[in-house]
């Protein structure tokens, strides 16, 4: 009873500490280039859990993670940052036009924006899983999010019940904001990969 309850509490610690360590690194890396290269950090940390049970968190080990991936993920940060910023630029101005033109385009934008959402957290788990050059770490999550959308939909799903289930435990948001979400969604995504690569040595 006593060592389950150790284990448990130690999980719950390193959730904390991850989050920590996510909104400390995402700050040092001024937010916009800190964001990216945290998140994708936090998913290794608990790829490397289900891979090998390794769950000891550490500021040098996310450090070491996290100095990997920075430099890589600037360009595709201020991609998809800006992607997703004419989007919402976009759909600010039709929200003052009236028209049923217009309420279609607010609708095609708000998929738009769902489906760059997407596509962030199926880059996140590939990054966190792969080791791709730019070009490839590009594709892949596209090729993933188009062959199996329903795997990116639940995803969202997931992280989205995660938020939502943190956010409304009190105090704990700020707490496990990131790292209680990512954790199911890195979990869904890795067995899917495990399956991939499994296919692609048969």
């Amino acid at each position: 009873m006593g060592t389950k309850i150790y284990v448990f509490s130690k999980y719950i610690y390193n959730f904390f500490y991850l989050n920590v360590l996510w909104i400390f690194f995402t700050l040092s890396g001024f937010v916009l280039l800190g964001f990216v290269p945290s998140t994708i950090t936090v998913y290794t940390m608990f790829r490397k859990q289900f891979q090998n049970g390794d769950f000891e968190i550490g500021f040098h080990k996310f450090y070491l993670e996290y100095k990997k991936n920075f430099v890589p993920m600037i360009k595709p940060t201020f991609m998809m940052g800006f992607i997703f910023l004419v989007l919402m630029i976009n759909y600010e101005f039709t929200l003052d036009l009236v028209g049923i033109k217009f309420q279609i385009i607010q609708v095609i934008l708000i998929l738009s924006m769902v489906v760059t959402i997407l596509y962030c957290l199926t880059f996140f788990a590939v990054h966190a899983y792969f080791d791709l050059d730019f070009k490839r770490g590009l594709l892949l999550p596209l090729e993933i999010l188009l062959s199996n959308p329903i795997l990116s939909i639940v995803s969202l799903i997931i992280f989205s019940l995660g938020e939502y289930a943190v956010m409304y435990s009190s105090g704990a948001y700020v707490l496990f904001l990131i790292s209680v979400p990512s954790y199911f969604c890195m979990k869904l995504y890795y067995r899917y990969f495990e399956k991939l690569v499994l296919r692609s040595i048969n």
